[in-house]
């Protein structure tokens, strides 16, 4: 229990930590692209991030005062922009007097949601998400989408929906009227569907930012199956044996079933395989006519049940290596058999049987490899030492090791 208790913790450890992570770029005011990796709280705060070389660097605070554009590439881009602002939406729990925009310029970072030949904008103010856009089609610059609330002379509070009509005059392809527009909310599913219709309409190519299955977690089902080296040590026999010590090579198969966090640098498995276990020790001695044969057989078939983490290091989107480990139960069948053999030439032979059955043990796994295409892949195994009949052959003990070579398939 202990063991499944620190594995738990050092797994959650683990994946706080590879959340915070996340490959990406920056643009500087030469032109200048720079490949990295952001640890980051708020991404659409860029002065809560810090930046490095690598994921296992140090990381420093973000310069972006220096900054023209960052992101991750399919699937943020963050644009620095001077526009202009209306005043009451940017600041929080404002009611403006008036129900005309009034406008301050600003330089602020954008979120890119849509590209095309019309694009829209997000950004967070203390008053807000805000909505901008541009049309590249009717040179109309970045312009802000603006729904403002304001005090009516009666002193009552009212709602402008003034991007209702910038949207009907600017992103109009099939000749909507104004009850057309007027259905539009000011939300990010609403403008990105008139958007991408506005695109769609005009023929042109449309890029989306921000999609879900960019960041989502990712789901791999795998099989594999190799070849095991494996070893079997019996201790305490009395007589000793003298080579107490058998090696074989044997046949495995199983499946596995992988989650992949968004940053794709850890990922948590839980898997199953098959094992084949039979391996048998023997002692005779002979003194004149008297014979004494003592054979110790095990015969098991394994099923061990695997639960882990793995570190992937990205060679590229399509390859990776990577190292793991998993606490694993094995849960044996069979049996282990002592025959005893004694008599002489003259006198029949007679035995004595002991059998007694497995049980289940726990120990640990490590694993090294290789996949390719995010298909193919193959691996070495090793496990720590296990013994499948504590304290059942008393005063015998027994101990195995496994260590394997398998070639993986991603299903999915």
């Amino acid at each position: 229990m202990k063991t499944i208790t620190f594995f738990t913790l050092l797994f959650c450890s683990v994946i706080a930590y590879a959340q915070d992570i996340q490959q990406g770029y920056y643009i500087d005011a030469s032109g200048q692209k720079t490949e990295g990796y952001f640890s980051y709280g708020n991404f659409a705060e860029p002065s809560t991030l810090k930046f490095g070389n690598s994921p296992e660097g140090n990381f420093e605070d973000f310069k972006y005062n220096d900054i023209m554009e960052y992101g991750v590439d399919g699937d943020f881009k963050y644009q620095k922009v001077t526009v202009d602002l209306e005043i009451s939406t940017i600041k929080a729990n404002e009611v403006s007097k008036v129900r005309n925009p009034e406008w301050a310029s600003k330089t602020i970072f954008v979120n890119v949601l849509l590209e095309g030949d019309a694009s829209l904008y997000s950004y967070y103010s203390p008053g807000g998400k805000l909505f901008f856009y541009k049309v590249d089609s009717k040179n109309v610059p970045l312009t802000q989408l603006v729904y403002k609330k304001y005090y009516t002379p009666e002193n009552e509070v009212a709602i402008s929906r003034f991007y209702q009509q910038q949207l009907l005059t600017d992103v109009n392809c099939n000749g909507q009227d104004t009850k057309d527009f007027s259905k539009v909310r000011y939300s990010q599913s609403s403008l990105e569907k008139l958007f991408t219709e506005y695109n769609q309409c005009k023929g042109g190519q449309l890029k989306t930012y921000g999609a879900k299955k960019d960041r989502s977690v990712k789901l791999e089902f795998t099989v594999f199956a190799g070849v095991n080296y494996s070893g079997m040590k019996l201790d305490n026999t009395n007589p000793p044996i003298s080579d107490n010590t058998n090696t074989e090579a044997g046949f495995g198969f199983g499946g596995e079933v992988a989650i992949t966090i968004p940053s794709r640098k850890f990922s948590f498995f839980v898997k199953a395989d098959y094992e084949r276990m039979s391996t048998d020790f023997v002692r005779e001695w002979r003194e004149g006519e008297s014979y004494v044969k003592t054979s110790y057989i095990i015969d098991v078939n394994i099923i061990n049940v695997y639960a882990g983490a793995r570190y992937n290091y990205m060679l590229n989107s399509n390859n990776k290596l990577y190292a793991d480990a998993a606490v694993v139960t094995g849960l044996p069948s069979g049996s282990f058999e002592r025959h005893y053999y004694s008599g002489t030439s003259s006198d029949p032979y007679t035995g004595q049987l002991y059998e007694t059955k497995p049980g289940k043990d726990m120990f640990f796994n490590f694993g090294l490899g290789y996949t390719l295409n995010n298909k193919y892949g193959i691996e070495f195994r090793v496990d720590t030492p296990r013994d499948f009949f504590k304290d059942a052959l008393y005063p015998l003990e027994t101990s195995s090791y496994r260590m394997s070579l398998n070639l993986r398939y991603t299903i999915n």
